[in-house]
């Protein structure tokens, strides 16, 4: 009986060295795309508020109403990175140092605005890798919002 325990003292801490590599791996993935997921939620917001002062029916000049739309674009993800994953969020959108590309279609609109048209607005981030960060290339995410003037 002495002999048989003495024989498996050891195997439950094999176990454990065995096995902790891929939970580790495993909460680091759950991790690197809640943020994916995180920041693609952000720029689809973010591309749904410049559509949805495009589409108002204004009688202010195209430039104009562009702009507005470009820096409500911009105020949202500021907004965002002062959230509560201000801190976490190094290298995603809570980067000051982050860059979107903003595309509006068709810009100008043809046309006077007219009911019935569509507005598509669009916003790419290059999306670096936070807890992969060995993998040394980056993921475009894309939001895209398409409204119908009114």
């Amino acid at each position: 009986m002495r002999d048989k325990l003495r024989t498996q003292s050891g195997v439950a801490a094999l176990e454990f060295a065995v096995v902790l590599p891929i939970l580790l791996l495993i909460g680091a993935g759950i991790i690197e795309f809640s943020l994916i997921f995180y920041d693609k939620a952000m720029i689809t917001n973010a591309s749904r508020v410049g559509a949805r002062i495009g589409i108002r029916s204004t009688d202010e000049p195209w430039s104009v109403r562009r702009t507005r739309m470009l820096d409500a674009i911009d105020k949202y993800l500021v907004d965002q990175r002062s959230g509560p994953l201000k801190s976490f969020l190094l290298k995603s959108l809570g980067n000051p140092n982050y860059t979107t590309i903003k595309e509006i279609s068709p810009d100008p609109p043809t046309g006077n605005y007219s009911p019935g048209g569509t507005l598509t607005v669009t916003v790419k981030y290059d999306y670096t890798f936070l807890v992969f960060s060995f993998i040394s290339r980056t993921i475009t995410l894309t939001g895209e919002t398409v409204m119908v003037f009114e």
